[in-house]
């Protein structure tokens, strides 16, 4: 591609090209399975196509192993013939089959130390110079290798350390004098004959370049260049790669230099240079433009798994409380999701405190869990552990009891109690929910069935769960107030009079207070102050599904128009509703679904989330709940709900036929279901 003119367009149009070429022949062969072409009476015409399509593909690769590319070649030179075989093909690293002792700098043979150094490395060079103090041998050199190019290396035959480069054409000689006599090439190479002196260096060509070096074919120099570098990984080489300073590192006075030229004047400087400047609004207009139309950088899924497996978790705690409030897989995607720079998430990392934006905790030390999504899909008898927390924020009851008991020295008897309320025909859903726990009970009512766990040991285990997987709704408030109740029933302090005003605090501050008849045995009563519960920044689709089983609802809304073919209107809607103090956990939502709005309405103190545009519901919801499964009878509601997107996708639902399904599948559904 880089070695011709315009090789990145030939490159790209024949790759192209060659492409749309096959998927045109695979349409070809996908319509002649359509129409079944390969059955009698066309058999034989099927047979010389199959034949025809095989020989083409082994064209088409075997056309790149034996292209022009691999072709050996010769040319000859003034000094000596060089062919250049496939590189796949056993070498010495260069062209000759061996030096002529003519080329050597001497009529004597060539040191020891050299041809054991050359033996070891399988190297067989063009020229050899040894005994480089002397003029004659200076002279050969310049006269020998004069008007070529190629590959050279520089060996100190006291350490045996060398150094590999590359000279255009004339420039041999230039480099030999600048690396070892002058001393201003390598630095390496400067302080190394500083030390051992010239007298223990050889210069050695080790291949002559066929072509006169220009601006078209420099770059095959170069990659000859690096082919030795990474055959033999000199170490007097700082840059390992041919024509790029990659891997070069400053002196420390040179970034002295550099420092002093960036100050932190020059930098606030350059800060301020469109500090309170005044844009037009066309200038505005074309920034805005160029800012939204920025196309972000796409990844293969492979190049993905790479960075994910090479980056570290990022895990955000609450300052106040020390919970958890979002595990990302990498900085970029925490930064992301909080809306905040990377860099700032680096400082923060670096800093002792570790503290991001005043709110969060900060650190790249991974959990033993995980609250990123995964594509498990649930069975009726394997509940994901977020699941089980996005139910209990929709369903559970956090509840601290008391009654008076004159055998308490207290004269009051207290308990705790971890409840999930539901239909009866949910039961399922709360015998699924005891066998994740294995603690508690399921008490049955006429039409209700309830979850319970009351014992100090069961609720430990609820506890802990809470922990690992926290709620994120405002009943998070209510978990930490419970959490604080258990720790005093569990250290017995409840047995105190102290002990039972520190429990009468905190029922006050939660869900349902203090009753009025209460007050009175308690003159003096402090709520205990409510942790403040932030929106969340990641919601896991485990938690979604659960919180929809508990909380959602998909909704078939009909009526009559006669703006419709049909006579009835009809519109899908999947809602989630909740306090309006749970208005921003519903944003979030949102933001995570992709799709949706906030439906709000006067004098009443709920708020919806909803969704009712039907390419959201076929392509964002429909399909999510399709993997992370709802449970219980939800799922008959959820299964039929898809039943008549399915219709109106079809345009079924714009005739007579249509409606009258849709009209029985919606009897069928949420109360009407038995």
């Amino acid at each position: 591609m880089r070695d011709v003119n315009n090789g990145w367009m030939i490159r790209y149009i024949h790759a192209n090209v060659a492409s749309f070429f096959f998927i045109f022949v695979y349409a070809h062969v996908s319509r002649g399975l359509y129409y079944s072409s390969y059955k009698n009476p066309r058999v034989l015409l099927w047979s010389i196509g199959v034949i025809i399509f095989i020989l083409m593909m082994a064209i088409a690769f075997l056309g790149y192993i034996r292209s022009l590319k691999w072709f050996k070649y010769e040319k000859t030179t003034t000094k000596n013939t060089i062919s250049f075989n496939n590189i796949s093909s056993n070498r010495f690293y260069n062209s000759l089959n061996n030096y002529n002792k003519n080329n050597c700098n001497n009529d004597r043979s060539v040191s020891k130390i050299v041809e054991d150094f050359l033996k070891d490395k399988n190297l067989k060079p063009v020229f050899i110079y040894e005994d480089l103090k002397n003029q004659e041998v200076k002279d050969k050199i310049k006269n020998n290798i004069k008007d070529l190019s190629g590959v050279y290396l520089i060996l100190n035959k006291t350490t045996l350390d060398y150094y590999i480069g590359s000279a255009s054409t004339d420039k041999f000689y230039t480099r030999f004098y600048r690396h070892l006599i002058n001393l201003t090439g390598s630095k390496i190479v400067k302080l190394a004959v500083k030390k051992y002196g010239i007298d223990n260096f050889a210069f050695l060509v080790l291949e002559l370049f066929p072509e006169k070096v220009n601006v078209e074919n420099n770059k095959k120099l170069l990659d000859l260049e690096d082919f030795y570098l990474k055959s033999l990984l000199p170490n007097y080489n700082i840059l390992t790669e041919a024509g790029s300073s990659f891997g070069y590192k400053h002196t420390e006075i040179s970034r002295i230099k550099m420092r002093a030229y960036y100050s932190d004047e020059r930098r606030e400087a350059i800060g301020n240079l469109n500090k309170g400047k005044a844009f037009n609004e066309e200038t505005i207009k074309k920034m805005s433009k160029s800012a939204l139309s920025r196309v972000k950088p796409s990844f293969s899924e492979k190049a993905l798994s790479n960075m994910r497996k090479n980056s570290k978790s990022i895990i955000l705690y609450n300052i106040n409380n020390n919970t958890v409030y979002g595990e990302f897989n990498s900085i970029t995607e925490a930064a992301a999701r909080i809306n905040c720079n990377e860099k700032t998430i680096r400082r923060s990392l670096q800093t002792d405190k570790k503290i991001l934006l005043r709110r969060w905790r900060i650190s790249n030390q991974s959990r033993p869990y995980s609250t990123s999504s995964s594509l498990k899909h649930y069975s009726l008898t394997d509940f994901d552990p977020k699941f089980i927390t996005g139910f209990s924020d929709g369903e559970a009851c956090f509840h601290i009891g008391f009654s008076k008991n004159e055998k308490y020295s207290t004269n009051w008897s207290i308990w705790l109690v971890f409840k999930i309320g539901l239909h009866l025909k949910d039961q399922v859903i709360l015998e699924n929910i005891k066998s994740f726990f294995n603690v508690g009970n399921i008490h049955k009512g006429k039409n209700s069935v309830s979850y319970m766990v009351t014992s100090i040991s069961d609720l430990e285990v609820i506890i802990n769960h809470f922990d690992k997987y926290p709620l994120i709704t405002q009943k998070f408030s209510d978990f930490i107030l419970f959490k604080q109740a258990f720790e005093l029933l569990k250290n017995k302090e409840h047995l105190t009079i102290e002990g039972v005003h520190k429990l009468v605090n905190i029922r006050a501050s939660m869900n349902r207070n203090i009753p009025d008849n209460f007050k009175d045995s308690f003159t003096s009563i402090a709520p205990e102050p409510r942790v403040e519960v932030l929106p969340p920044i990641f919601i896991a689709k485990e938690w979604v599904a659960g919180f929809t089983t508990a909380e959602g609802c998909f909704l078939i809304k009909l009526w009559n128009s006669k703006a419709y073919k049909a006579g009835v209107g009809i519109r899908l809607a999947f809602t989630i509703t909740q306090h309006v103090r749970d208005i921003e956990l519903l944003r979030c939502l949102i933001t995570g679904l992709g799709c949706g709005r906030i439906v709000s309405r006067p004098n009443v103190s709920t708020v919806e989330l909803e969704v009712t545009k039907l390419s959201d519901l076929t392509e964002i919801i429909i399909p999510l709940f399709s993997k992370y499964s709802l449970q219980g009878n939800k799922v008959n509601d959820f299964n039929d709900f898809k039943k008549v997107a399915i219709i109106m996708e079809n345009k079924s639902h714009l005739t007579s036929e249509g409606i009258e399904e849709i009209k029985l599948i919606k009897s069928g559904m949420n109360k009407g279901r038995g």
